[in-house]
């Protein structure tokens, strides 16, 4: 399926233009329709980019714990 072949090439590194000559697209709108990003595809990117942050020292933002309510405005 092209499906699957723009998929495993976006996925194995091949750059989109490369593949995109591979797979005989010529122009940017054929390719993307072919390279359906997923659940998976999100989950599996923001995981790299929560790795990558935890190497370099940066805290990492979460959602506020709900039971604590809204965050009070500083005092003047």
């Amino acid at each position: 399926r092209i499906e699957s072949t723009a998929r495993e090439l976006s996925r194995a590194g091949v750059p989109d233009r490369t593949a995109m000559s591979i797979m005989g697209h010529r122009t940017r709108s054929m390719y993307d329709r072919s390279n359906i990003v997923n659940e998976e595809d999100i989950r599996e990117a923001m995981s790299r980019v929560a790795h990558r942050r935890a190497r370099r020292g940066y805290n990492t933002v979460t959602a506020p714990n709900e039971e604590e309510g809204p965050e009070e405005a500083p005092k003047k």
